[in-house]
């Protein structure tokens, strides 16, 4: 089976933010015979109702936006498949990769990642009813992560992400995880960068973290700022 030629994209209401719509027109004129979908807080709701009744309860105690944000990507890519990815990931060249089962990228190695190397959940793509998914829901129903302050990158986010791959990785499950340079090159932080990446014609597109729509805690903003910092002395 292959991946279907749908693309998933969420936003609070049917406009994305002005410095994403540039990178909306482009995806979907990348793939000018996909099937694009713009799933609003309003339109996920409604999917969680019909077609995952029993897991309306957990998404809808989930503490934060974020979280539920995160978590309909998974929902998404059990039932329908396709190509997810955020609203600030800019797509430079068609996604191809349609022969794989499931494909879930690296972060960047540059990034200093506490605990080791995360598979990133900004972009990713799949078959309808991969078993992957299949165990981030049940994981979630089984501990749904409801504290009042939840550290999310664990709970619903990329730690997350690649601990249930794990999973799915010993139990043998069908997952093609790419090297970092394909989709997630390091974030450019001017057009030198920019056109670095460009010119040199292996990623598929570069995810622009803006993060404009969550709410941040300070320990995020703090973790954000120390790659920032990281970034400018390496």
């Amino acid at each position: 089976m292959a991946i279907p030629k749908l693309i998933h994209q969420t936003a609070k209401t049917r406009e994305v933010t002005d410095r994403c719509k540039p990178y909306q027109q482009r995806l979907i004129a990348l793939h000018p015979d996909w099937e694009y979908h713009l799933w609003t807080d309003e339109d996920n709701l409604a999917f969680v109702k019909s077609e995952f009744p029993d897991f309306l309860d957990v998404f809808t105690s989930l503490p934060k936006p974020i979280m539920r944000a995160d978590v309909i990507r998974y929902l998404l890519m059990y039932k329908l498949g396709g190509l997810y990815l955020d609203t600030d990931y800019e797509m430079l060249k068609p996604f191809d990769l349609l022969d794989y089962e499931a494909v879930l990228s690296w972060e960047s190695s540059h990034k200093p990642v506490p605990g080791g190397d995360l598979l990133c959940n900004c972009i990713f793509a799949s078959t309808p009813g991969h078993p992957l998914f299949k165990l981030m829901i049940d994981d979630l129903k089984s501990n749904p992560p409801l504290a009042e302050d939840p550290d999310v990158i664990s709970a619903t986010g990329p730690k997350f992400v690649t601990r249930i791959f794990h999973r799915a990785k010993d139990l043998g499950l069908p997952v093609y995880t790419p090297s970092t340079e394909l989709f997630s090159p390091l974030t450019p932080r001017n057009e030198r960068e920019y056109r670095a990446i460009l010119s040199d014609g292996v990623a598929y597109g570069i995810h622009h973290c803006y993060g404009s729509w969550r709410e941040w805690s300070l320990l995020q903003r703090a973790r954000v700022a120390a790659g920032r910092l990281y970034r400018k002395i390496t």
